[in-house]
């Protein structure tokens, strides 16, 4: 199954990823700290619309995790061990990245008891879509956020432990995360200070969540801050540079599934839990203080997504477990811009597109997703048919993320419970195409000038060689 998904902005991976080669000594340090990771699977986590392809009652059964993460750990070793000359690409050229033409699309993958991100190359000259290469895991995935602080590639990946690894996009084969978010070497510095030792030498430290780590948010305006939401109830805001935890936000009653900064507001972040409430708070301030001045929103029904209107980033849409969808305004009330149940089952994700005014699309596990127009909705509140633009199945499985390209206006991908990912083009839909005629606006900066702003604080397992078989689908 495919959990989530990421898109890397274009232009920003190396058009020549390297290949990473390792000693023997780091090999063997590799493989301790894997081990380590391994060891700690938590008995907490996962999302709800996700419970059953999670296997949580087996997650709740230590005994039977421990020997999961053996398995995994096994199975990461053979993948990662070598393999028959045919399966090495001696060609350079098949590893080559067109900055111009390739898209490249960031998956979290599990098979079986291996676990990875693929990184995928969608070549939009022929509309090709296949895995470029992968990034072996030691737990299933359940969050990735693109990281590109510093003028750099990397991926930020939660999974079903406590800690946060970000990996270089651009170095190919690498065995060991550029960092390590709430984990510390024992030995290290530091790690005298550190939290309770792991079985095979990491130790968590003080600031590390004690659950899985649920949801990821980078933030683009401050480029060393990283938001993490978790099993363990808690939000936390990360400074990469130091790669320790400046915040630790206690707001929610149970697990938090989304967290979300603002596209503008550098320190306005959101966030969603089980508790059936989304907060908005400025983490600028102390936790007590950005608590109590939150704005608070409340539902009947687990919170799934949220995603800030690019175009007027003063609106927040938030989905629920129960399929439906409501829209706030920030500088408002508490009143619904408008709400209603937009899938008969869970709606898992929702994404606008940067670049075309009021395209809105939900995911749900009903298979299907659906691109709504959002000016309308807000126009009309009080329809009570809220009729989608255009609805189609994906063909995947249930879906359990959907993401519109930043570069491409009506470019949506989508993935789920058959691991496999499906793209659309949704201009090719004539309904599409003669709704949002003539809204499609310039995605550099993303936000319109005449948008109104929000007030400043709100209280595959081998690589595969251009031109071969595709190992996922395109819609």
């Amino acid at each position: 199954m495919i959990s989530s998904l990421a898109w890397v902005p274009r232009g920003r991976a190396a058009a020549e990823p390297k290949e990473y080669v390792i000693s023997e000594e780091e090999r063997a340090l590799a493989a301790q700290l894997e081990g380590a990771r391994l060891s700690n699977v938590t008995k907490e986590g996962g999302a709800s619309t996700l419970t059953e392809k999670l296997d949580m009652e087996r997650y709740d059964d230590e005994d039977a995790m421990d020997a999961a993460a053996a398995e995994a750990m096994a199975a990461n070793e053979d993948a990662t061990a070598g393999g028959d000359d045919d399966d090495v690409d001696s060609d350079a050229g098949d590893r080559k990245i067109n900055p111009q033409t390739d898209a490249l699309l960031l998956a979290a993958v599990t098979e079986e008891d291996f676990s990875s991100i693929e990184v995928h190359v969608f070549d939009e000259t022929n509309g090709s879509l296949f895995v470029h290469h992968d990034i072996a895991l030691p737990a299933m995935p359940l969050s990735l956020a693109w990281v590109g602080a510093d003028n750099l590639s990397h991926v930020a990946v939660g999974t079903f432990l406590p800690l946060i690894e970000v990996w270089n996009l651009d170095v190919m084969d690498v065995l060991e995360p550029a960092m390590i978010l709430g984990g510390v070497q024992a030995g290290a510095p530091g790690a005298s200070q550190g939290g309770p030792e792991l079985p095979g030498g990491m130790k968590l430290t003080t600031d590390a969540h004690t659950g899985a780590v649920m949801s990821l948010s980078w933030n683009r305006i401050v480029e060393t801050a990283l938001a993490s939401g978790s099993a363990d109830h808690t939000v936390k805001v990360w400074d990469l540079s130091t790669q320790k935890a400046v915040r630790t936000f206690e707001h929610h009653k149970d697990k938090v599934n989304c967290v979300l900064w603002h596209p503008v507001e550098e320190s306005v972040l959101a966030s969603g839990s089980f508790d059936k409430t989304v907060r908005i708070l400025d983490s600028r301030m102390s936790p007590n203080d950005a608590i109590a001045a939150s704005k608070l929103y409340s539902f009947s029904s687990d919170i799934e997504s949220l995603v800030f209107n690019p175009h007027n980033p003063a609106q927040i849409v938030v989905a629920t477990e129960d399929g439906a969808i409501a829209a706030y305004d920030m500088r408002a009330g508490d009143s619904a811009l408008f709400s209603f149940k937009a899938h008969s089952e869970a709606v898992s994700s929702l994404s606008f597109s940067s670049s075309v005014r009021g395209l809105l699309s939900t995911a749900s596990s009903d298979k299907t997703v659906r691109v709504w127009d959002y000016d309308a909705l807000c126009k009309d509140p009080e329809n009570k048919k809220h009729k989608w633009v255009a609805s189609k199945e994906m063909n995947v499985g249930q879906l359990f993320d959907c993401s519109f390209y930043g570069d491409s206006p009506f470019l949506l991908a989508s993935a789920g419970s058959e691991g496999s990912i499906a793209l659309w083009d949704c201009e090719e839909n004539a309904k599409v195409e003669a709704c949002f005629k003539g809204r499609v606006v310039d995605a550099t900066s993303g936000v319109p000038e005449s948008a109104p702003a929000p007030p400043p604080a709100v209280p595959s397992k081998k690589k595969k060689k251009r031109g071969g078989k595709k190992k996922k689908k395109k819609n």
